[in-house]
């Protein structure tokens, strides 16, 4: 069974209102056009980015990608800032959007991980 983490319904939701004040200008003349094409990234992103936590691995979706890590992939995971990265084993990190220092133990039991607080 996959667990997913998602952003808010209120980043799309904006996204949405940012169309409409967008159509104002970018309907005026073609020149404009492209400022549509802003608001309905931020649709797209707030709607898809996130992350999928199965006995596999973690899927890290973005707007245009999405990256799969094996679970022997993932050493460990931190907290930069406000931020929770999965940890590689090269020494590298990546950043898994949509997911709190709360959500944490619930990604490790979704996919059948051993939750150990440091607290």
């Amino acid at each position: 069974m996959t667990t997913k983490f998602r952003h808010s319904i209120a980043l799309p939701a904006a996204g949405l209102i940012g169309l409409f004040g967008a159509l104002a200008i970018g309907t005026t003349s073609w020149w404009f056009a492209p400022i549509l094409l802003v608001p309905i990234a931020v649709m797209v992103w707030g709607w898809r980015a996130g992350v999928d936590v199965d006995e596999r691995g973690v899927v890290v979706r973005s707007l245009l990608a999405k990256r799969r890590l094996a679970w022997t992939d993932v050493e460990g995971f931190g907290i930069e800032g406000r931020r929770v990265v999965a940890q590689l084993g090269g020494g590298g990190v990546v950043p898994l959007p949509a997911v709190s220092r709360d959500d944490l133990p619930r990604l490790l039991a979704a996919g059948g991980q051993r939750f150990d607080d440091p607290q």
